[in-house]
């Protein structure tokens, strides 16, 4: 069994991470290929980034095979970025303009929240896991959580994910299940079903 060294995200790592996204997260069936899959990976990856207090990495014979990103409240964002920012707003502008499925997703996942919080306070979010599609190391995604938890141990943590994620992964780690809605992505006849997730847990 191969043994996998957490550590911290390196910048060198990230062209790295947002292909684990596109492929791993299946954003292809969402955008199709071509540059706007890959414009489409690099936002998600941005977005995501940008809000990190929590940027941790896993390594295998010193090569980069996972990333977690979480945020957490009161403690400092990791990566900060002009250029990051402006590319995150428009194409997240454009994004909305375009696409107004991707309106309903978003507010899917706010109205979610919005029910979690009306019982509990969360304390932060895990925004982001993906381990190297395909690779032949077992544990990347156990071990990255792991190494949350050490980090971040007792607060709540929630996820949102959906149907087109291996949404399993967590509720077999003790993530419960606190919110679901169906919304339908795409436009035309290309929309499709999709069901939103919200999990939490206490680390």
């Amino acid at each position: 069994m191969t043994d996998i060294r957490i550590g911290d995200l390196r910048r060198e790592d990230f062209k790295r991470a947002i292909d684990f996204a596109i492929e791993g997260m299946h954003f292809k069936e969402l955008v199709g290929g071509g540059p706007l899959l890959r414009l489409y990976g690099t936002y998600f990856w941005y977005l995501e980034l940008l809000y990190a207090t929590q940027a941790i990495a896993a390594y295998a014979d010193g090569r980069f095979v996972g990333a977690l990103l979480a945020s957490y409240a009161g403690e400092p964002r990791v990566f900060k970025s002009a250029p990051m920012s402006a590319f995150v707003a428009a194409f997240g502008f454009v994004e909305k303009a375009v696409d107004p499925s991707a309106r309903d997703y978003y507010q899917a996942n706010d109205r979610m929240l919005s029910e979690l919080e009306a019982v509990v306070k969360p304390d932060g979010e895990l925004r982001f896991l993906a381990a190297e599609p395909g690779g032949s190391v077992k544990g990347v995604g156990t071990a990255l959580l792991e190494e949350l938890a050490r980090r971040e141990r007792g607060k709540l943590t929630y996820l949102y994910t959906d149907s087109g994620c291996t949404y399993q992964f967590y509720e077999k780690r003790g993530f419960e299940l606190v919110g679901q809605e169906e919304v339908a992505v795409g436009s035309g006849k290309d929309r499709k079903p999709l069901t939103c997730f919200l999990f939490a847990k206490v680390l």
